[in-house]
């Protein structure tokens, strides 16, 4: 697969003021039940799964530092044990070297700005999307994947996509298969919400385990969805650009009357949520509401089952190898590939610990010079609010106050933690008379939100 980042136009941006960063983070030590057993028990069985899935390496490979892995463990769940700086790997690449480097800094940053407030840097006081981040990172390191390149995880995501096979045979390429012709403007909001459910399949809330119950099952109650206004944008910029060809003009710095055609998808998991998001970019370029969509994937593997570049291709194959219906997809999607009308793209800041409002500029200027940026999943949701305590009640757009006004965002996710925005008395409502107790958590309710909504 191609990277689209070195053809990005040169569109500069910068953020504005985050109002949700003078918030108390989420943290163990804050009294959060769900962080509290995701470090004192998803995390020690995430561990205790990969350990187990990798004995062939344990046996066979000096890389993989079984024991050091197992120390880990125990340094998260004890609450005094302090985050200590990222160690570099002898012979490692030089893109590792500067994510190790900016790790450090971030974790320096993050311990000044702690100890101003007499809170210890550890495991429990630091913020979990920090810890979290920062505990693959160390899983990383141990078992040396920056030389060897084997990702850890990979048999848990080869468990995983099996799993979904059956769903994807039974109902998401047999869709496909009825759009031989493109989807019509008001059947590609069903895309976006396919691609939302999709998100369910999160094996590091399910600690590193699939099965038929990550792999669908009911529809989402989805307490939140702008996905038509978003389509209604994607046909207003097709309108724009049908209109520049046919008057030969075409203003690129002009950000109301141009369009791109270019649409970003910031991946998060590998099975069937990255197949539904494949269906979703293919349905966004059949229907010309995009000329190329590109999948931002993680740079390294983390969070179990969160795509990187090379799970593109492991998906396209094991659908190739499938049903008839799977094979034609894969075949579909491949032509994208080799067309240049799909494209994937990584980058080291979906591995960091940073809120969003610290995205890059590397990064801000390509998602400036697309469309829409379409953000999928619980951990980069959370990234997007710097996983701060805040009201469910408050307004989306508001949070997002800090993003670029001229940059399209809309954020897919299934609720399976303890932080939302934007849910109205009415949505509450709906998750409770349908049975969802825990609405938060239990990654049965959704959102599609739209900063532009």
């Amino acid at each position: 697969p191609a990277s689209a980042s070195m053809s990005a136009p040169v569109v500069e941006v910068t953020m504005r003021s985050a109002v949700l960063a003078d918030r108390p983070c989420l943290t163990a030590a804050g009294g959060e039940n769900f962080v509290v057993v995701t470090l004192s028990e998803r995390l020690p069985a995430i561990m205790a799964l990969t350990l187990q899935k990798n004995q062939h390496r344990i046996e066979n490979d000096p890389d993989f530092d079984h024991r050091a892995l197992e120390t880990l463990i125990k340094e998260v769940q004890e609450a005094h044990v302090e985050l200590q700086p990222l160690e570099h790997l002898e012979g490692e690449d030089e893109l590792t070297k500067l994510t190790t480097i900016e790790w450090n800094k971030h974790l320096a940053e993050e311990r000044a700005h702690m100890s101003a407030s007499d809170t210890p840097f550890t495991w429990h006081h630091t913020s979990w999307l920090v810890t979290e981040a920062y505990f693959y990172r160390r899983l990383l390191y141990h078992t040396r994947y920056a030389l060897n390149r084997v990702d850890p995880f990979a048999p848990h995501k080869d468990e995983s996509l099996a799993s979904a096979l059956p769903f994807i045979e039974s109902s998401l390429a047999p869709l496909v298969a009825c759009f031989r012709e493109a989807p019509a403007d008001d059947e590609v909001p069903a895309f976006f919400r396919l691609a939302l459910f999709g998100n369910r399949a999160d094996l590091s809330l399910t600690a590193g385990r699939s099965g038929s119950e990550t792999a669908g099952g009911n529809t989402a109650v989805v307490l939140a969805d702008h996905s038509a206004r978003v389509v209604q944008h994607l046909c207003s910029c097709r309108a724009l650009r049908r209109d520049s060809a046919a008057t030969g003009e075409h203003n690129a710095g002009a950000a109301l009357s141009s369009s791109s055609g270019h649409v970003i998808v910031v991946l998060d998991n590998y099975g069937l949520e990255l197949v539904s998001d494949l269906v979703l970019a293919d349905a966004l370029i059949s229907a010309q509401l995009a000329s190329r969509v590109t999948l931002h994937c993680k740079q390294d593997p983390t969070f179990v089952s969160d795509a990187i570049v090379a799970d593109i291709e492991r998906t396209l194959t094991t659908l190739g190898a499938a049903s008839a219906a799977c094979a034609a997809l894969a075949a579909r999607l491949r032509h994208l590939l080799d067309q240049g009308a799909l494209l994937v793209d990584f980058d080291r800041f979906y591995n960091s610990g940073h809120p969003a409002w610290d995205t890059p500029p590397r990064l801000l200027r390509q998602y400036a010079a697309a469309d829409l940026v379409i953000v999928k999943g619980d951990a980069n949701y959370r990234r997007l609010l710097g996983d701060r305590v805040t009201p469910v009640s408050f307004p989306f757009q508001e949070a997002m106050g800090y993003w670029p006004a001229d940059v399209h965002l809309i954020a897919l996710r299934t609720c399976k933690a303890p932080l939302a925005v934007g849910i109205d008395e009415e949505a509450l409502r709906l998750a409770e008379n349908s049975g969802c107790e825990d609405w938060r958590n239990e990654g049965k309710c959704g959102v599609l939100q739209y900063n532009h909504y």
